[in-house]
């Protein structure tokens, strides 16, 4: 996944014609000067890599799309989410992967989470762990201040704390992360000689551990209003597992349906000019951060809005 690009699409390289259908998609959900910048990384990110280079033009353009609907970038200098080549139906294809750092990003920017805080426990390292506590972590000391050697990998945790202060834990034990890294598509082709690497679970181990026990996490946390981009970030990242882990955070249909009413009422919001708008924007935006999952909700602020559309 390493490659030597440019930090900065400052010198716009000259697109591909497959990557035009993004254009549209990124000036309707961020902006013209956003799809030149993720398509000129983009660019720089296959040039620099064989693997990506030989992925079909059509998996290349959804995962340049997909960058737009889950608010990532692939910024290298940001490291929030990465092009990443897999075999699929006989084709090399290319998928956009979110990073740790990346959901972590899309976590506390929605605003229901103040702060997330991951971290390995290793053999030397000295830890005690109080999931009945306020302080969830009543110690940790690495094994590197402790002057140990750095043992195999124990467990790890996440520690998220809420706008309140009060904090929430995931723990999760290395047993536990291999079961789910031993599901990833790129493990099984690397198990049964079809591929000459594990991929990230391979050269990045300790992120990945990381980011299992976040999404995990995700599940127990207050949803607020980058649901959307949140749920997306981690749908694109179990992509690469057949089997639903236990880590997957599920949108149910009631779930799918509000965040479809939400786009309609985005959209119909641009066109919209009655004297309420202004009330309706922020009924909205508190109806958002509530974490409420109510879609009868947005069909009355739509069904508000017709008669002065009409």
């Amino acid at each position: 996944m390493s490659t030597a690009v440019q930090t900065s699409p400052s010198t716009t390289p000259s697109l591909p014609g497959f990557l035009e259908p993004a254009r549209a998609h990124f000036q309707r959900l961020a902006s013209e000067k956003r799809f030149l910048e993720e398509a000129s990384y983009a660019v720089q990110l296959c040039s620099g890599n064989e693997y990506l280079a030989g992925c079909t033009p059509e998996s290349k353009l959804q995962a340049v799309m997909a960058v737009a609907t889950s608010g990532l970038s692939l910024n290298p200098m940001q490291r929030l989410a990465y092009l990443v080549p897999r075999q699929a139906g006989g084709k090399r294809v290319c998928k956009l992967e979110p990073s740790y750092i990346g959901l972590v990003k899309l976590l506390t920017d929605q605003g229901a989470v103040k702060l997330i805080e991951c971290h390995w426990i290793y053999e030397g390292d000295e830890a005690v762990v109080d999931m009945a506590s306020d302080r969830k972590v009543l110690k940790h000391v690495p094994y590197s201040v402790r002057g140990q050697a750095k043992g195999r990998h124990i467990a790890c945790y996440s520690i998220a704390t809420l706008p309140d202060g009060t904090r929430h834990i995931e723990v999760m034990s290395n047993d536990e992360v291999q079961e789910i890294m031993k599901r990833s598509e790129a493990y099984k082709a690397k198990a049964a000689g079809k591929a000459r690497t594990a991929g990230p679970w391979e050269t990045d181990y300790d992120e990945m551990g990381r980011k299992t026990v976040v999404k995990r996490q995700w599940k127990y946390l207050p949803k607020s209003g980058r649901l959307e981009e949140i749920a997306q970030a981690i749908a694109l990242d179990n992509e690469d597992y057949k089997d639903t882990p236990a880590t997957a955070a599920p949108v149910t249909d009631e779930q799918a349906a509000m965040l479809e009413l939400r786009k309609e009422v985005r959209s119909a919001l641009k066109g919209y000019a009655g004297s309420d708008r202004d009330e309706i924007i922020e009924m909205c935006r508190e109806e958002s951060e509530s974490g409420n999952v109510d879609p009868d909700f947005w069909r009355g602020v739509l069904n508000r809005m017709k008669p002065q559309q009409q």
